[in-house]
C-alpha cells in the first residue's frame, strides 16, 4: 500500500458501520459493513480504479497524462 492512500485509507470509523443513528429523520439507520464494502468497489470502478487496493490503475494513470507515476508505482510493486 502506498502511504496515505489505499482502500484501508477509505472507511469511516468504525462506528459509523455498527451504530444506528440516535434521531433526525434517518434515526435507527446505519450503513451495513458490507453495504459500504460495495459501494467503494462501485465508486473505485467509477473512478478507474483498482477495487483491491483502491489506487489508480495503469491506465488511468496514462489516460491522466502520469505515466511517470505509473511507471514509479509499478517499478515500487504497488499496482500491476
Amino acid at each position: 500500500e502506498v502511504p496515505g492512500f489505499g482502500r484501508s485509507w477509505d472507511y469511516p470509523p468504525p462506528r459509523w458501520l455498527k451504530e444506528p443513528l440516535p434521531e433526525g429523520p434517518f434515526k435507527g439507520v446505519y450503513v451495513k459493513p458490507e453495504d459500504y464494502e460495495k459501494m467503494l468497489d462501485w465508486y473505485y470502478e467509477l473512478r478507474g480504479w483498482d477495487k483491491k487496493t483502491g489506487l489508480p490503475t495503469v491506465s488511468k494513470l496514462r489516460e491522466l497524462g502520469l505515466e511517470d507515476v505509473a511507471e514509479t508505482l509499478v517499478k515500487l510493486g504497488k499496482i500491476s
